[in-house]
């Protein structure tokens, strides 16, 4: 039974297909065929009108009677018009017919324009009479074209009932049209799509797809990539914008108990900074924490370093400042940089970095400048405020050459962290960890060598020691044909320590240590 529907929709869509290709006899044809189908349906379902289908299959015949008789009065229409011309152009014009007012606008056409008369006479003068009475050619009448009817696939909708036009003028004649019968259309008409419930067709390629609402209640996927990029623009956005400084907000590398330092300087830290900052509840009275700590010890130890390790321990920002950024050319302009710095290190909980003070603050002699003076007394009044008052930050300031300081400068300083060069057992260490970043043949007992004759080499030169060796294994080798590097070996850095020495000299050492020891 849904065969039989389904072959009666087909025909009814193959009689639109002939319709719109002009061929209005196969569409004919073609929607008898599809009635005879459902009207066998409606008898096979009389007995059965609680079937689904039965009103869809009386609709549907509805409308297809409805369509073929429009069609076949269209067909008559049009074989009894061609008949009539037909007729007109046999019959034999023995008497003058009067023109009916179609054919006298048709006249007019052939008829030459008053100026063409005029050039007609003027060259011939014998026939002013007969230009006077022009005679009108017979013209054969053309039939017009019916118009075909427009109908859509599977929506049988009538077509409109076409307008009566006014009647042309002489000057702009219109080709009259043959009036077609139509019947009326229903204000909402039900298309076979809608009663049939036919599966909607496929999707053209070309034209864009609709965009489906989201679901409020559906949550979006969560994606990792947009996720830290979202974290990192949420911390750009809490970043301070400082004039004088770098901010650096606290971070979970590095740390200071992951660093390769002595024990009585990771001690001095732990004491003077970690712990008031982890339990402020008991560290009060005697045991206040210090507000000022100076660092001192040879380049290259990494003092900065240490220093951003303790604030990520303490999970504080860091706020770093060196001389050559509070020091200005033009008179007055370096205190108010560094009263701006203090200001800006007072507004939040943080540690304040001032690194290479002994530029700036060299023991007083009668032969300083004037804004010299001025820039020491700015800053020891500034230290001064940060013991006495209630400041939200600590501040430590790093220096190579603590001998050099102000005597006044340095008594301000409540706690003083010597950070020394690394021993034996701590060369070992830091070598044996930047192994591991290249493949090397080195064993334990090479490396212990290495630690032995690397006396005075500072981190920083150990570094640099190791970049130089892992360079010695790729050199002298064509680059291009190279496929595999060769693992670097105890020679490369016996070679290497030829062209990286130790930075701090014996006699810089020995001064450290010895105001170390005061």
């Amino acid at each position: 039974m849904e065969q039989s529907y389904q072959n009666a929709i087909t025909l009814v869509n193959k009689g639109v297909e002939s319709l719109e290709k002009k061929k209005t006899k196969e569409a004919i044809a073609q929607f008898q065929e599809a009635d005879k189908y459902i009207k066998q349906q409606l008898k096979l379902f009389q007995q059965q009108k609680q079937n689904q289908l039965y009103p869809k299959l009386q609709q549907m015949d509805k409308m297809i009677t409805d369509k073929l008789s429009q069609l076949q009065t269209r067909v008559k229409d049009e074989v009894q018009i061609k008949i009539k011309q037909e007729q007109k152009v046999k019959a034999p014009s023995t008497k003058k017919e009067t023109p009916k007012k179609e054919q006298l606008v048709q006249l007019t056409r052939l008829e030459p324009p008053k100026d063409q008369k005029r050039t007609i006479l003027n060259q011939n003068p014998h026939n002013q009479l007969k230009a006077e009475t022009p005679i009108k050619p017979q013209v054969k009448e053309t039939p017009p074209k019916a118009k075909p009817v427009q109908i859509a696939k599977v929506d049988f909708t009538p077509p409109v009932r076409q307008e009566k036009q006014a009647k042309p003028t002489p000057t702009q004649p219109t080709p009259v049209k043959p009036a077609v019968k139509t019947t009326p259309q229903a204000e909402n008409p039900v298309t076979l799509k809608q009663q049939a419930n036919i599966a909607p067709k496929q999707p053209n390629p070309t034209e864009p797809t609709p965009v489906k609402p989201q679901n409020p209640a559906q949550k979006p996927k969560y994606d990792p990539k947009a996720a830290i990029l979202k974290e990192k623009q949420q911390k750009a956005e809490q970043i301070p914008q400082l004039e004088i400084g770098t901010f650096i907000p606290p971070q979970n590398d590095p740390m200071l108990s992951n660093l390769i330092l002595a024990t009585e300087t990771k001690t001095a830290f732990t004491n003077s900074l970690i712990s008031p900052m982890l339990r402020p509840d008991l560290f009060t009275g005697n045991r206040k924490a210090p507000k000022s700590i100076l660092l001192a010890g040879p380049s290259g130890t990494g003092k900065t370093y240490v220093t951003r390790a303790v604030a990520n321990e303490c999970k504080l920002p860091l706020i770093t400042a060196s001389a050559g950024q509070i020091l200005n050319k033009f008179v007055g302009e370096s205190e108010k940089q560094l009263q701006k710095l203090f200001e800006a290190a007072n507004k939040q909980k943080c540690i304040l970095f001032l690194d290479e003070i002994d530029s700036f603050l060299q023991k007083r002699s009668d032969s300083d400048a004037e804004h010299s003076r001025r820039l020491k007394t700015e800053f020891l009044q500034l230290v001064d405020g940060v013991q006495t008052q209630n400041v939200n930050f600590v501040l430590v300031a790093a220096t190579n050459r603590p001998q050099d300081l102000d005597d006044a400068a340095r008594r301000r300083f409540e706690t003083k962290v010597y950070v020394g060069l690394p021993q034996q057992e701590q060369r070992f260490l830091v070598l044996k960890q930047l192994l591991q970043k290249d493949k090397s043949s080195i064993s334990e007992q090479q490396i212990h060598k290495l630690a032995t004759i690397t006396e005075r080499y500072s981190v920083a030169d150990l570094t640099i020691l190791a970049q130089k060796a892992a360079l010695k294994a790729i050199e002298g080798v064509n680059l291009m044909d190279l496929t595999t590097v060769r693992p670097v070996s105890y020679q490369d850095y016996v070679d290497a320590m030829r062209d990286v020495k130790p930075s701090n000299s014996i006699e810089d050492i020995k001064k450290l240590e010895d105001w170390w020891r005061q």
